[in-house]
């Protein structure tokens, strides 16, 4: 039979450790931001259009953003969508939950609110 080897001490191994450890790197993922919780009124209000016009000194901008900015039936606000009509804005009141082929739940806006502005008009001609 073979002979045992002596036991190490600590200030032998010591060495060891440090340099196995010293390279190490410990992976971190970053959660996703949560979702707004939509409100019951939020869930229940179905699709919403809305047509924003007015004078071309009017603010259409401005009573868009009232609408959408602070709102608590509001949960997710989408980018603007220039066209030859003016632009265009959609927002969510609710969440659809999805499921895919493995089980994972992924959550999508409704996009049941929409925002059309048109250009503004000039009052001094016809």
């Amino acid at each position: 039979s073979a002979a045992a080897s002596p036991p190490h001490t600590y200030s032998e191994v010591e060495p060891l450790l440090r340099d196995s450890t010293h390279g190490l790197v410990i992976p971190s993922l970053p959660l996703p931001a949560a979702l707004q919780r939509p409100t019951p009124y939020g869930q229940t209000l179905g699709d919403l259009r809305l047509l924003v016009l007015g004078s071309q000194s009017a603010g259409h901008s401005f009573i868009t953003q009232l609408l959408l900015e602070e709102n608590e039936e509001i949960v997710d606000v989408g980018q603007w969508e220039e066209n030859e009509d003016g632009r265009t804005i959609h927002a969510s009141t609710d969440w659809l939950e999805q499921r895919d082929a493995h089980g994972l739940e992924r959550f999508e806006p409704t996009r049941n609110v929409e925002i059309v502005e048109l250009p503004g008009y000039d009052d001094t001609t016809n």
